[in-house]
């Protein structure tokens, strides 16, 4: 498993990604725009997810040392480097790649 660290937690990455209602149209998280694919697809794995945890779904009994997010706000960005730059955070390299082999795969 891999695992993105910030100032304070170390969290499995599989752990803050959650998915909004299935059959609903992804959102591009850099433009805004509606994209062609769904929610719940195969389509999915085109795009790297994200979740923004925030206090108001913040669960202090949850096993994930960030909470649990359910209820968040799910992001779909076009690669790891996107969120990177809108987020000013920097993900593990290994991360990218893994993503990006997973991705070439489809």
């Amino acid at each position: 498993m891999t695992y993105e660290t910030d100032d304070e937690y170390e969290y499995e990455q599989d752990e803050i990604i959650l998915h909004p209602t299935e059959g609903t149209y992804i959102i591009n998280a850099v433009t805004g725009h509606q994209t062609k694919y769904l929610v719940g697809s195969k389509y999915e794995a085109l795009f790297w997810k994200m979740i923004d945890v925030c206090l108001s779904t913040y669960n202090p009994n949850s096993k994930n040392p960030m909470g649990s997010a359910r209820g968040g706000k799910t992001f779909f960005f076009p690669s790891p480097e996107d969120y990177e730059s809108i987020y000013e955070k920097t993900l593990n390299e290994n991360i990218k790649i893994a993503w990006k082999q997973k991705r070439l795969k489809f």
